[in-house]
């Protein structure tokens, strides 16, 4: 098991970057759906390539050698990954471990859906997502633990480290907002202050040291 806070000394000791990039807009978030196994780029999605390949290479130019291209496995992940690795002439891991949370029954749900199945948890999920409570108080049906989740991604990061190396990782939401809590809490990581928040279409996060 890897803790958040082990896994930070880690980066430092070893002296490696994420820089953690939000997929291209997808069909699923066009149709405003929650957690799943992913979807094909939308057509708006396809157009923005160009334009997060550029900002991934100027923030390149800035740091250490480039190691991977690591992405999960959700269709929209990997279609962004992949022109990435057209881009820098690099080759693309696609990681099951890199998976976004399992939302359970939820997953692949709209707003209006989860409201209609599970109106039990509506209110718990809106609070999730828009960063007023904190991950330790969102219980969805056969959700996966945030513990289970934190440690299955970091563990697949920690395979991927080397020393003075930066990886490129095409990330789901989800993927994005543990990597910025680990940013922002550092060695005080708590899930009790686990908080949601949006990412933009090709927004891109980084976490290190390099």
């Amino acid at each position: 098991m890897t803790q958040p806070n082990q896994f930070l000394v880690r980066l430092r000791e070893l002296n490696v970057t994420i820089l953690a990039v939000r997929h291209a807009e997808s069909q699923k978030n066009v149709d405003l759906k929650h957690g799943g196994s992913g979807e094909p780029l939308s057509s708006d999605g396809k157009e923005s390539l160009s334009r997060i390949s550029e900002s991934v290479r100027l923030r390149l130019e800035k740091s250490l050698p480039l190691k991977t291209i690591a992405t999960s496995p959700a269709t929209h992940s990997v279609q962004t990954a992949k022109a990435l690795g057209v881009d820098f002439d690099f080759p693309i891991e696609v990681l099951d471990d890199l998976s976004g949370i399992d939302l359970g029954q939820v997953a692949g749900l709209t707003q209006i859906e989860i409201s209609l199945y599970f109106p039990q948890i509506t209110q718990i999920f809106a609070d999730w997502t828009e960063g007023k409570i904190p991950i330790s108080n969102l219980e969805l049906p056969e959700m996966e633990s945030p513990p289970d989740f934190a440690d299955r991604i970091l563990n697949a990061f920690d395979k991927l480290l080397e020393p003075n190396s930066t990886i490129i990782f095409v990330a789901t939401r989800s993927t994005m907002i543990l990597l910025w809590n680990l940013k922002i809490q550092q060695e005080e990581f708590s899930f009790e202050r686990y908080v949601g928040r949006d990412f933009g279409n090709g927004e891109i996060l980084t976490l290190g040291y390099g």
